[in-house]
């Protein structure tokens, strides 16, 4: 479990690195990746003992808002994409999965 967080905020790690140097593209699929594996979250219990459903939803709804206008920007290059939003909700998303990988960890939660 400890292994799947940490893959999960490199991955967040590449995409504001993608997102940087403009590389959309990139982007769109490594957050397709992020997209499945969070998915598969929502149905694990125990992932909500180390955080709230609700700042977990809040994420999950943020970063497919993202995703939609990443693809909304590779199929309209006039659309205008607003980074410093998405990497604040990155950096919530990995924030929140930062924290659950240390009260793992740190044995805080009941399984």
């Amino acid at each position: 479990m400890l292994a799947d967080l940490s893959r999960k905020v490199a991955i967040i790690d590449e995409i504001q690195s993608f997102l940087k140097t403009d590389r959309i593209d990139l982007c769109i699929l490594r957050m397709k990746d992020l997209k499945v594996i969070l998915n598969s979250l929502r149905n694990q219990n125990v992932y909500f003992k180390l955080f709230s459903q609700q700042e977990f939803k809040t994420a999950f709804e943020d970063f497919n808002i993202d995703l939609d206008n990443f693809q909304k920007s590779s199929i309209n290059g006039k659309f205008k994409l607003n980074k410093g939003k998405i990497i604040t909700n990155l950096e919530a998303l990995s924030t929140m999965l930062l924290t659950a990988e240390t009260k793992l960890k740190a044995h805080e939660y009941v399984a």
